[in-house]
């Protein structure tokens, strides 16, 4: 009961916060906050508190029924219920997912990365567990959703953390379920495809499942990049989260290509993986 009451008490602050800087930035004539001019006024203001507080509000019901259920238990479980959650963040935020291609019943996801959207949409599209920096649990409310729904949590400053990480991955292989890796290892603003670190692809080759490339575009209505959505670098998450909520409509488009199947050595596969990745991402 505490720990729901804290979420609740976090939820009010982070949605009178919000609405005080967009307040403020209006007060001023200024946005701070790319997206923020067309939404300045008092209505566009509301609007986008009343958007904050839904989505936060979500994410607090889906940490509460996820401890309820015990989803955390299961991987695969927690994976539905992030699913359904994910849905719903993705209409209250205005994310449209754009699926090209067949999302896989089975295997490794491998995808660049621009974001947590990119959580959101590939979960909306279907059920992943997602392998995640350990740094990610520790995140307000997110990081309680992430772990009560199966995300697998990698500390990438220690090299002998890898080896239990790709074996847990390899169960969840082996028992039919889609896992989602980003290996580059970071976040960009999706010009460009960073090189693929080999190791967790290990976990496919042991599991002998096939490996899906993905490539993740994020977009306007009128098909232009909308980097400010993107959360990479220096970038702040309250910036991104601010740059998200202001616009009315985002489109992430998820490009998935032909299965790979693991027969060569990782480092190999990387590079492969890469080249797909990267040949993905350009067709949208």
């Amino acid at each position: 009961m505490k720990q729901t009451l804290s979420l609740l008490v976090l939820l009010g602050i982070g949605a009178a916060g919000f609405a005080g800087r967009f307040a403020m930035e209006a007060d001023l004539g200024m946005a701070a906050t790319p997206g923020l001019l067309e939404r300045r006024d008092a209505c566009g203001i509301l609007a986008c508190a009343a958007k904050w507080t839904r989505g936060l509000a979500r994410i607090v019901a889906t940490v509460v029924e996820a401890r309820r259920r015990g989803v955390s238990r299961c991987p695969m479980e927690g994976a539905r219920h992030l699913s359904g959650a994910c849905r719903r963040l993705a209409e209250i935020f205005g994310v449209e997912v754009v699926v090209h291609g067949e999302p896989p019943a089975e295997g490794l996801v491998v995808a660049n990365h621009l974001g947590f959207l990119d959580i959101v949409a590939l979960s909306a599209a279907a059920p992943c567990v997602f392998v995640a920096k350990r740094e990610v649990g520790r995140w307000p409310l997110v990081g309680s959703a992430a772990s009560h729904c199966g995300t697998v949590f990698v500390d990438r400053e220690r090299r002998s953390a890898v080896a239990p990480v790709a074996g847990r991955m390899r169960r969840i292989l082996e028992a039919g379920g889609r896992v989602v890796i980003f290996p580059e290892g970071t976040s960009t603003d999706g010009t460009g495809v960073l090189p693929f670190r080999p190791a967790l692809l290990q976990s496919a080759v042991d599991a002998r499942v096939a490996l899906i490339p993905c490539g993740i575009a994020y977009r306007d209505p009128a098909g232009a990049p909308v980097p400010e959505v993107a959360y990479f670098g220096e970038r702040s998450l309250g910036a991104t989260l601010s740059a998200l909520v202001a616009r009315r409509r985002t489109r992430v488009h998820l490009v998935f290509g032909s299965p790979i199947r693991p027969e060569a050595p990782r480092a190999e596969l990387a590079r492969e993986l890469h080249r797909e990745v990267t040949r993905l991402t350009a067709t949208v």
